[in-house]
């Protein structure tokens, strides 16, 4: 069960294309509500005109359950697997009892968010008002189904401790990247202007801010390009910017396709996204492959992709003089960024797609085996 196929714009919809081109060992049937053309293992999910109003989340969900029950009247499946959020499948968590019914869990946005405006300074404040209310849903669809799937140790970790689920239910399945789609080349001597990429959707929660405000204080030239948000966002962007006092050049490169990612990782000289909240951070991966010197925070999974720091720079979250400090460092160390970028793209290569989709096959192994022995 999947929200992204055919029009991948997230980790998600990349996940379930790399699962479908490489998995050997299970039988997959995919359903969703973006499916160009349907067939035998491709099922349209209904799709409604109130999938955007408040309570469509609920209307999807729905959506998706009665699929599986239209499908469950066929032979032949043993196991159905969200792996969009844990609202998706919110009802055949709560109603499914035939098959064991396995959620993923990508983010921690919820999670965090226990009362209105406790998250304001990682979503915003109109998000982190509605946050707490889809907290108290998606503990209840995670508490329900039959196995979690996280995608970091830290995940693992603080979604058992803050929704109080059972270690032995809980599984890992790191995300992956497709090494093969990035061209490794050791990091050239920098030459002025440094060229620094951002990449990631949610600006805020990348900590945008906190990388303006430090490259603004930094003695040497840069140049900053911003891309994934939409471009509705650019004058936004633009205004905190000015707010920040950074007055460098901005790139805005608005949202970009996969290939043009890789090809801006080809065109610059360091790659920094100083989030304040972080499931993993599968972009850090494919800067690693590409040999592009990453900078990062200590939040949620970021060491974990940076090998606790031998892979790359790591800062706390929202310390813009710390920031600005390893920038200066980084730009300063050639001997340093080409030993990290080194490290970095061996350890890139333990987060391969083979491996990650063996691991997804161990785990629904794992699962049908507990399943019958419960019903034994």
């Amino acid at each position: 069960m999947t929200v992204q196929y055919d029009h991948v714009q997230s980790g998600p919809g990349t996940f379930v294309n790399y699962v479908e081109s490489h998995c050997e060992d299970l039988a997959l049937t995919l359903f969703s509500q973006d499916l160009a053309s349907p067939d035998a293992r491709h099922r349209p999910v209904g799709s409604s005109p109130l999938k955007g109003w408040p309570g469509g989340q609920f209307v999807r969900s729905w959506a998706y359950h009665r699929a599986l029950e239209r499908a469950r009247e066929e032979p032949g499946f043993d196991l159905v697997w969200y792996n969009s959020s844990p609202k998706t499948g919110l009802f055949s968590a709560l109603l499914e009892r035939d098959l064991p019914v396995v959620l993923m869990i990508n983010d921690y946005n919820n999670a965090i968010s226990r009362v209105p405006l406790e998250s304001r300074d990682v979503l915003g404040r109109k998000r982190s008002i509605q946050r707490p209310l889809w907290r108290v849903f998606e503990k209840w669809a995670l508490r329900s189904c039959d196995a979690v799937v996280v995608n970091s140790r830290f995940m693992k970790k603080a979604i058992g401790d803050w929704y109080g689920i059972a270690e032995e239910k809980m599984f890992l399945l790191y995300k992956a990247v497709d090494l093969d789609a990035f061209s490794f080349s050791p990091p050239p001597a920098l030459e002025l202007p440094v060229e620094v990429l951002f990449v990631k959707h949610d600006y805020r929660r990348g900590g945008l801010e906190e990388l303006m405000g430090a490259l603004s204080q930094l003695p040497q030239d840069v140049r900053l390009t911003v891309a994934g948000p939409a471009d509705g966002d650019e004058a936004a962007i633009r205004g905190l910017a000015r707010d920040c006092g950074f007055n460098r050049p901005l790139t805005f490169a608005g949202r970009v396709s996969r290939s043009a990612v890789r090809e801006l990782f080809t065109t610059h000289d360091l790659f920094c996204v100083p989030s304040r909240a972080e499931a993993l951070g599968v972009v850090f991966l494919e800067a690693l492959a590409s040999g592009l010197p990453a900078i990062g925070t200590t939040a949620g999974g970021i060491p974990e992709v940076l090998d606790r720091g031998r892979a790359g720079w790591m800062v706390p979250p929202q310390d813009e003089e710390a920031l600005r400090e390893t920038l200066d460092e980084v730009i300063r160390s050639p001997e340093a960024r080409k030993q990290k970028v080194r490290h970095g793209r061996a350890h890139a290569e333990k987060f391969s797609v083979p491996k990650m989709v063996r691991c997804m096959e161990e785990i629904v192994r794992q699962v049908l085996r507990r399943r019958r022995a419960r019903a034994e």
